[in-house]
Parts: structure tokens; C-alpha cells; sequence
């Protein structure tokens, strides 16, 4: 039998399931579900339920006129989603990931062609040999898997390390060098952020995937970012998102 975790005066508390991530962007609380590959905006009443149900919910402020029954409404129909649960196997706290704020770019776009243009040894005319396996197996993954496998995946291959910067820099130059060539700068952020992603860990360089969101009105983002580098991505961009996960 699962163990239910306790909360204040022996209530049980519920989890988020764990293919399910949360954060509070502005004064709104937004679920991203994995398994269901979608965003899920919470009024101000379902959040503040949740933050009288859910383990590690962001202090939201009570409200007297919240009954008990609305509390379990909220609850019951999260449960139903499969976004709550009770069981800590399948469940972990709600509480918000902590990521550096992003302070600085590992490349300013006017560099990237112009450095990658000057490097031409044999081993990194090899580069565009992995960055077209690398597209392609991001193309693959992104047909026939769904986003909650591919987070899954390469979560058990994470190696969390700060990364060696030159290294970076000059695989990144290469990146932009030949992405032309596979795929154009309007591609979805998703694509993008997974084949450099892929590509990099072929060299032993292991970012991390944010996934952010803003609000007024909705949008979701993503890029990869190492402590406090962004390396394909902006910094006044990016900050304009609130992170919700990091794989």
C-alpha cells in the first residue's frame, strides 16, 4: 500500500504527478503536462485550493470563502486529469525550480558566421557530419515520440556539469555555420533547441533544456542554457519567460 504524505493537522497532501511541471509566471499559476503535451492556466481560486492540498504549492494567499467542497472539487478534477496524485511513487513536490537567472550570451550572433567561417581542420570539417545525424534523430524523435519520452530519455543522460566555453563557442559557431543548410531560423524553438542539444552532447557538452512560459497573453518557449549562459537564445529574450522545466 502507498504511503500518503501528511500535511498540517494529519490532511493528506497531494503531488504532482511527475510528468507534470509547474511554475507561477506573473501572478498566475501555469501546469505544463507532458503526457498530454499541453498548458494548463489555473484562476486564482484553483490555485489558491491547491495551495491548502498540494505538497510544495507557492504560498498563495486564503480566502475565507473557500469551502472544503471546493477544495476537493478542485482537487478531484486535477486527479482526474492524472495531473495530481497521492502516490509518492508517481507524485513529487510542487515546488518551483530554482534557475540562474540568465546573465549573458555564450556567443553574440554577429561572432557566429564569422568564427565558424575561419575553422576549417579536418576534424571540425567533420562537425556538419554529427550536426545532420543530430537533426535528424531530433526529427525522428519528434515524429514518432511524444515530448514526455524524449524528456524521459534524455533526463537518464544528463550529466549536470558546467561546460567548457570555448569548446561551446566554437561548436555553436558550427551550428549556425550549417543550420541554413538543414533547416531554416524560423523552425520551431522545440527543433531547434533539441537538434543543438543532441548535437552538443556528441562532444560531451551537457546544457540544460529550459522550458518556459509568460502570460498577457500565453506564450511557451524553450532554449538551452548552461548556470547562467544562454547559448542559442538572447538574453532579453529569454528573460521575458518564466522557466518551468529543465531537462
Amino acid at each position: 500500500m502507498a504511503l500518503h504524505i501528511l500535511g498540517v493537522m494529519g490532511m493528506s497532501r497531494h503531488l504532482l504527478s511527475r510528468h507534470v511541471f509547474a511554475c507561477l509566471s506573473g501572478e498566475q499559476m501555469i501546469l505544463m503536462d507532458l503526457r498530454h503535451d499541453q498548458y494548463l492556466a489555473l484562476s486564482g481560486e484553483s490555485s489558491r485550493h491547491l495551495g491548502q492540498a498540494v505538497l510544495g504549492w507557492p504560498a498563495v494567499r486564503a480566502n475565507e470563502c473557500d469551502s472544503q467542497r471546493d477544495i476537493d472539487a478542485t482537487v478531484a478534477d486535477l486527479v482526474a486529469r492524472e495531473l495530481l496524485t497521492l502516490d509518492p511513487c508517481r507524485g513529487k513536490s510542487a515546488a518551483i525550480i530554482k534557475q540562474p537567472p540568465p546573465m549573458r550570451t555564450l556567443l553574440p550572433a554577429a561572432q557566429v558566421c564569422g568564427s565558424a567561417l575561419k575553422q576549417r581542420s579536418i576534424r571540425k570539417i567533420l562537425r556538419p557530419i554529427r550536426l545532420v545525424i543530430a537533426a535528424i534523430q531530433a526529427s525522428v524523435w519528434l515524429r514518432l515520440r511524444d515530448i514526455e519520452w524524449i524528456v524521459t530519455t534524455l533526463l537518464r543522460k544528463r550529466t549536470p556539469v558546467p561546460i567548457d566555453e570555448a569548446a561551446a563557442r566554437e561548436l555553436i559557431a558550427s551550428f549556425y555555420e550549417w543550420r541554413p543548410w538543414l533547416f531554416t531560423s524560423n523552425d520551431a524553438c522545440l527543433f531547434d533547441s533539441l537538434t543543438l542539444l543532441l548535437f552538443l552532447r556528441r562532444f560531451a557538452i551537457f546544457p540544460q533544456w529550459i522550458f518556459a512560459v509568460r502570460t498577457g497573453p500565453f506564450a511557451a518557449h524553450c532554449w538551452l542554457q548552461s548556470e547562467d549562459i544562454v547559448l542559442n537564445d538572447t538574453v532579453d529574450h529569454v528573460r521575458s519567460y518564466t522557466p518551468i522545466m529543465s531537462v
